[in-house]
């Protein structure tokens, strides 16, 4: 057809959701090309497919993306189009380009590790602009003040996703008052908060408990390697977002102990004799059945100072585990590999390297009843003698 003259095309491409559908399997730039010439309808949505996610392949295509930005003429409004933008090639963005960012009013997802040149002032003022981010990664990034941090949280409620620290120790200047913000202001939509606690070393538990608390839909939490990662915290962790946890990562918290975890819960029972002419007592409300229902995948490596009982508990209430990572936690035994057996079809990644007291039968056991177990690392113990 003679697209120039205006015409339009018949069918069900005239239906926005039949011409939506299609566009949205077009991944090659040529068949989006191809698509943008079949007529008006599909042209327009073409060009919001191509900007949604706006592929920034090398420094050439970089610059066409900022000089469009930086336009004071757009034929099409191109920054209400853009969602996703990826600046992982770009690690020398200056503060100017990065201020030019702050006009797509729909970014929901902004990754930027590594873009060390920006300036504490600049990363405040242009997350002040947005107020539709739902993830966010800046690792590596030096210039995170707690003010950037509350700029962001303050101006984005809806924040789901947020990445922070792998910064050279000692350049951080993130405090508790960040975190603390994070949970104030996102509070209710957080669901993934990885925090390297190695390079943020002016956040302590404090911070950690109150974002923990103030985050009851989270359900991913890496917390590993944190000096200030202590029993409390990881037993407020079970106790405050267990029944939502998908994913914790403890490795490396060496100070961790088997009171990280709450005793099983008491008999609801009465047992002892009462006056009949006494008032009742109220019902006992219904203690949840596992602590993390939910649970996939836990990682414990290097927590040395965890036994059997700690791994009992964590199988017995996180029956759903998939991938269970042990490694370097010396102190267990068989034992340990009896209680994960009882996970059955479920678990389906096991590291246990490292663990000198394991034997044959504890191996036997996993083998027997976990029938889909994929991948088991049993490197460095020394005890087993399995021939497979």
């Amino acid at each position: 057809m003679d697209v120039g003259k205006g015409k339009e095309v018949y069918g069900p491409s005239r239906d926005p959701k039949f011409a939506s559908s299609i566009v949205e399997y077009l991944d090659e730039p040529r068949d989006v090309v191809a698509f943008s010439l079949v007529c008006k309808t599909f042209l327009h949505l073409a060009i919001r497919k191509i900007w949604t996610k706006p592929r920034l392949s090398g420094r050439t295509s970089f610059d066409s993306f900022l000089s469009t930005l930086s336009s004071p003429h757009h034929t099409v409004p191109y920054t209400s189009f853009i969602t996703t933008i990826d600046l992982n090639a770009f690690a020398d963005i200056t503060d100017d380009q990065f201020r030019l960012l702050g006009a797509c009013e729909n970014l929901a997802h902004l990754d930027m590790r590594m873009c060390q040149n920006i300036s504490a002032a600049t990363l405040q003022h242009t997350f002040s602009q947005f107020h539709r981010l739902k993830g966010i990664d800046l690792e590596g990034i030096s210039s995170i003040t707690d003010d950037v941090i509350l700029s962001l949280a303050r101006n984005n409620p809806h924040l789901r996703g947020v990445k922070l620290g792998k910064c050279s120790p000692g350049h951080w200047v993130l405090s508790d008052a960040g975190v603390i913000a994070l949970g104030d202001y996102c509070g209710d939509s957080l669901r993934e908060v990885y925090l390297h606690l190695p390079s943020l070393s002016l956040v302590t538990s404090v911070a950690l408990r109150c974002l923990i608390t103030r985050c009851p839909r989270l359900q991913t939490l890496d917390i590993a390697h944190g000096r200030s990662v202590d029993d409390g915290v990881v037993r407020l962790v079970w106790q405050s977002v267990g029944q939502t946890l998908r994913k914790l990562n403890l490795a490396g918290c060496s100070e961790l102990t088997d009171v990280m975890l709450p005793p099983p819960a008491p008999s609801v029972h009465d047992t002892h004799p009462r006056d009949p002419a006494a008032r009742p007592l109220p019902p006992i409300p219904k203690a949840p059945r596992h602590l993390a229902p939910s649970l996939r995948e836990i990682d414990l490596t290097d927590c040395k100072r965890l036994t059997d009982y700690a791994i009992e508990l964590i199988c017995t209430n996180a029956p759903k585990l998939r991938n269970l990572n042990l490694k370097g936690c010396r102190q267990l035994t068989d034992a340990t590999l009896y209680s994960v057996a009882k996970l059955g079809s479920s678990l389906q990644q096991l590291n246990v390297a490292k663990l000198s007291e394991i034997t044959d039968k504890g191996v036997d056991a996993i083998s027997e009843a976990c029938r889909k177990l994929a991948n088991i690392d049993l490197s460095g113990a020394y005890c087993v003698y399995l021939d497979y």
